[in-house]
Parts: structure tokens; C-alpha cells; sequence
């Protein structure tokens, strides 16, 4: 699986290059670099073959398969930051993103690509290629462990299947490992769209404006978009799926479907995707619904309604909305304080952006899956308690109910906001018995437990976006018994929420203020038959001449680039006339 954060460090990477430019310039001709390039990205397919037939003497020798292919997994992982890293060594430093800007500037301007951003996709491609020959190395390494997978099954109690083709198994990769890049991909398309229509209609000053309605209409429509791309059907009608409506329905989580992921059971795990209500969807891979039980399934379903509850998407949103626009509005606040710095300032202000994706949103996403997980303990101490008419489904209920009496009002907090409403009136009758927050606590962190056994992922290693496994059932069962630890915690959830919200105040403040601040004659436009972002020629030309014909006299003018003083680097041609062209 490839980590969101490579995703998104590539897009950066490539979405970095007509802001900041080339930091340096080797002198390397556009062959030297485009064998530089693919040489490179050669080296790291060779390297993984070799480290496949590794794994594979290691496969014949040894009694758990899948211990061998975590461990090549995590090397292909490695081997992927690397082919990141070596795209922005090629993009910034090795000429590629001149090279490549220069080969799409000199295409036809009445060409498709004018609506499609060949540039980004061309950087791009090299380090995406790699990545499918690494499927396609890791296929055979995983046919062999799923061979003999009918041990591991009977160990984990999971179901075995046959491995799909190799065609199937990368077209599943690339649907599974690649949403991101697709959306961004879409958003840069549809940019271009508008702009040139923006232009046609000349509302050329509100092209940044209307720059904007793509973001927003792929964002709010990404659970659509990535339903039709992860190959999802709805859940069939029967008890479990009336038993998942039903805890939904008494949470107050609305939602389009419920839908099945068609993983060709190579994944087990499920998900909420989609901020808006019309186009979001539950997801659950085919592999969890059919190795989990119902009770499993629901636990899990719980927790992906607590991401919808808390509406952990838009905060997610929101936070990387607020640190682009304080970026930004810092990074130009400080080219009009230095402008002779302008190229170091922006350099600056995109390591600073890097630092808060790598770091920030990772902190952020681990404390909304704790959050995600309290809810789910919640709903499920409720299910517990339930009557069996309340459940839905089969009707019946989880467990054996108890003797409820009200808890203490010095455990109580005030407002009732650290439990949900019904939990707040209930406890166990005695201090021996097991409280319905403490079962519900229990039931999902036993399908979490589940669910990472069924993966082959270990419980003590955390993710860039998620906690251990050990971590999170650690804290939920503090936050189960102790209400002062429920109290911290949602404490520090609402530090988070204001934390976000006065960064987004800071990003328009600082977004304003250079505004503002900027001199009238450097927020003069540029007339562009494009987007200046996507479509500006390369700031560093290969020749600084060109022929154009005028009737039948062939003239030679002088084409210089000059980058004018505004806040976002914009080149503009100044074109001479040197007098007519010599026949020879």
C-alpha cells in the first residue's frame, strides 16, 4: 500500500516547481537529463528485483509467509520515498521540469493538451512507472504467500480466495493507491477549463476566483468519485445491512449507502469518504465483511460513523486551507519586506507547507481515529444495553442485558458532553460488574484487534495517520473507567477545533495584508492565453530566439523572460524585431 503522505509529497513536489523554479541549473543537455532521469528510476527497479529474490528464497524456507512479504513490503515502501526524492532532485535540480516544460510550450496552442496538464503528468510519470513495476514484482511474492495461506488461514480464521490475475491485481493497486493524485489530476483539469473560459468570457481578473469552484466541486463530491473508482456495489439487503441503517439512524449520521468494496478480498478495512451528505458513503471491504462478524462488522462500522459524526473531513479541510493561506500570506508579507530573496523565501515557504503535512496533519488525523474510536465504544455500550427491539436487524441483542442505576453527579460532567446522552444515565450496579461502556470499549477494540491480525500488520507500529493498534485500545480503556481522562480528552479535542479556526483567521489576515500591501503596479495581470500557473513557458529557455513569419518574410526576433514583481512568480515574453531573417 502506498502511504497518502508519498501521494501527497509527489503532488506537492510537482505542484512546487512553477512557484519556486529550478533552485539550480546543472548544465546538462535535454538527453543528458532524460537518461539522468530514467536511468535513475532503473537503478530502483533493479534494486527491488533483487530484493524480491531475496524474499523469495527467504518464502521456501520459512514457516510464515507473510512475515516475508511485510518485510518486502516495507522495502518497496522505502524504495518509493526514494523515487520521490529523486524526482525532486530531477525536477529542481536536473533541468526535468524545464526540459518538460519547454517539449509541451512548443506543442500546437490549438492541441488538446492545452486542456490537459501534460507537464504535471510527464513529471510525474517517471516515479508512478516505478511503482507499477513494483506491483508487478510483488505480485508473484504475494501469489506465493496466498498459495499457502490455507495454514495462515486456519491460524487467523480467515477465509482463503484465490489470487485474481496480474492484471486485476495492478489495475486494484492503482484504484487503491492512486485516488489521490486522480483527484488532484481532475482539479488541475478542470482549472484549465475554466480559465480558458474565464478568458473567452474576459473575466481574466476573476480567473483565481473562479479558479477555486473545481476545488470545491471535486472536494464535496470526492465519496462519488472514489465509490466509482474503488469499484464499490451496495451491501445487499439483509439483516446485517438493516442492523448498520439502524445504529445509524440513532446516531443521527446521515449518508447516501451503505457499499462493499471489491478488493478481490486482498483488504480488509472500511471507510467514510465524502464531506457531504448526498455524495458521502460507508464503505467495508469484501474481505472484512466476510471474515468479521456481525457484531465485528458493526464495531467498525461505528467508528467510520464516528469519523462522519465529528466531521473529521472538513476539519481536515479546513486545516490544510489555513496553512496554505498563512503560507502564503507570510511568504509574501516577507518578499515585500525582501524581495532580492524572492526564490530563497519561496523555497522557504514550501518546506514550511511540507513540514505541516508530514507532521501536522499526521498529529491532527491520529487524535479524530482516538476521537473515531470513543464514539464507536459509545455506540457499541449502547448496543449492548439495548432492548432487542431497539437493535434492528435479527432483532436480537448483543449481549445479555444488566441492572442499570444512574451514575453519581460528581461523575457526571457538565452539559452531559464527554458521554453520549443515554450513557450519562446509566452504570453498573455494582463496582464488580462490567459497565456497558467498558463492554462497548472492549467489543471494538477486539474487532480492531481482529481487523490488524487479518491485515498481517503488527499492533505496536503506528502509521503516518493512524495510532498503534495498542495505543488506541490503551486509551479507550482509561477513557471507559475514568471520566476525569474523558474530560482531558475532550479537552484537547476542543484545543485542536480552536486551534484550526484561529489558523484560518491568520491565513486570511496574512492573505489580506500582503494584499493590501502590495505595490498597484505589481498586482497588474498578465494577459495569458492560459493559466500563468499551469501554462507559463519555462523560465529558462533553451534558445533565446524564435522564427516568425510574417506574410512572406521570415522574421527573427528577440525573446527575452523577465519575471515580473508580483507575489506569484509570473514570466512574460518581451519580443523584439531584429530585422528580416538571412536566406542562408
Amino acid at each position: 500500500m502506498i502511504a497518502p503522505l508519498q501521494q501527497i509529497l509527489l503532488i506537492f513536489i510537482i505542484s512546487a516547481y512553477p512557484v519556486v523554479g529550478a533552485a539550480t541549473s546543472w548544465h546538462l543537455s535535454p538527453w543528458e537529463t532524460l537518461w539522468g532521469v530514467l536511468g535513475g528510476n532503473l537503478v530502483l527497479v533493479l534494486a527491488a528485483l533483487r530484493f524480491r529474490k531475496q524474499a523469495l528464497r527467504q518464502m521456501n524456507h520459512t514457516a510464515d509467509p507473510m512475515a516475508v512479504l511485510g518485510s518486502f513490503e516495507q522495502t518497496l515502501h522505502r524504495l518509493r520515498s526514494i523515487s520521490i526524492g529523486w524526482l525532486a532532485i530531477n525536477v529542481f535540480l536536473m533541468n526535468w521540469g524545464r526540459v518538460v516544460r519547454e517539449a509541451c510550450w512548443r506543442l500546437p496552442h490549438g492541441a488538446a493538451y492545452r486542456w490537459i496538464p501534460m507537464d504535471d503528468i510527464i513529471w510525474m510519470a517517471p516515479p508512478v512507472l516505478v511503482w507499477v513495476c513494483f506491483w508487478l514484482l510483488q505480485y508473484g511474492l504475494e501469489a506465493m504467500a496466498n498459495a499457502r495461506e490455507v495454514v495462515t488461514s486456519g491460524r487467523h480464521g480467515r477465509r482463503f480466495h484465490s489470487m485474481p490475475t496480474r492484471r486485476q491485481y495492478v489495475i486494484l493497486q492503482m484504484r487503491t493507491n492512486l485516488y489521490l493524485i486522480l483527484l488532484v489530476l481532475m482539479i488541475w483539469v478542470m482549472q484549465r477549463g475554466t480559465s480558458r473560459l474565464a478568458d473567452g468570457a474576459g473575466l481574466t481578473s476573476w480567473a483565481s476566483l473562479i479558479g477555486l469552484v473545481p476545488v470545491l466541486v471535486v472536494l464535496l463530491f470526492t465519496g462519488k468519485i472514489l465509490s466509482m473508482v474503488w469499484s464499490t456495489v451496495s451491501m445487499p439487503e439483509g439483516p446485517l445491512r438493516q442492523r448498520l441503517l439502524a445504529m445509524a439512524q440513532r446516531s443521527g449520521i446521515g449518508f447516501s449507502d451503505v457499499r462493499i468494496w471489491n478488493t478481490h478480498y486482498r483488504i480488509v478495512n472500511g471507510a467514510v469518504i465524502g464531506p457531504m451528505r448526498v455524495a458521502r458513503y460507508v464503505i467495508l471491504s469484501d474481505a472484512l465483511v466476510e471474515n468479521l462478524s456481525a457484531s465485528e462488522v458493526e464495531a467498525v462500522f461505528a467508528h467510520e460513523l464516528g469519523h462522519g459524526y465529528h466531521r473529521h473531513i472538513l476539519w481536515y479541510l479546513t486545516a490544510i486551507f489555513a496553512a496554505s493561506l498563512i503560507s502564503s500570506g507570510l511568504g509574501s508579507l516577507l518578499q515585500l519586506q525582501y524581495p532580492q530573496d524572492s526564490h530563497l523565501l519561496d523555497a522557504m515557504t514550501m518546506m514550511a507547507m511540507v513540514f505541516f503535512i508530514v507532521y501536522g496533519i499526521s498529529r491532527i488525523s491520529r487524535l479524530c481515529e482516538h476521537q473515531a474510536d470513543w464514539f464507536a465504544a459509545q455506540r457499541m455500550g449502547e448496543e449492548f444495553s439495548a432492548p432487542a427491539s431497539q437493535v434492528g436487524g435479527d432483532g436480537e441483542s448483543l449481549s445479555p442485558s444488566v441492572d442499570l442505576r444512574p451514575l453519581p453527579v460528581e461523575q457526571v460532567a457538565e452539559d452531559g458532553s464527554f458521554l453520549t446522552q443515554w450513557l450519562t444515565a446509566y452504570s453498573a450496579v455494582s463496582a464488580s460488574a462490567v459497565s456497558p461502556l467498558e463492554r462497548g470499549a472492549e467489543a471494538f477494540s477486539s474487532a480492531l484487534r481482529r481487523v490488524v491480525a487479518l491485515s498481517g500488520r503488527s499492533p505496536e507500529k503506528p502509521g503516518w495517520m493512524h495510532p498503534s493498534v495498542n495505543q488506541r485500545t490503551q486509551l479507550l480503556a482509561r477513557l471507559a473507567t475514568s471520566p476525569d481522562a474523558v474530560r482531558r480528552f475532550e479537552d484537547q479535542m476542543r484545543r485542536l477545533r480552536h486551534l484550526i479556526r484561529w489558523g484560518l483567521v491568520i491565513g486570511v489576515v496574512s492573505v489580506m495584508a500582503a494584499g493590501s500591501l502590495t505595490p498597484p503596479a505589481s498586482q497588474q495581470g498578465v494577459s495569458h492565453k492560459e493559466s500563468p500557473v499551469k501554462a507559463a513557458p519555462p523560465p529558462q529557455p533553451a534558445h533565446d530566439s524564435e522564427v516568425w513569419v510574417t506574410g512572406n518574410t521570415p522574421m527573427r526576433r528577440k525573446v527575452t523572460w523577465s519575471k515580473q514583481a508580483t507575489v506569484g512568480s509570473t514570466w512574460v515574453k518581451d519580443v523584439r524585431g531584429l530585422g528580416p531573417r538571412n536566406a542562408a
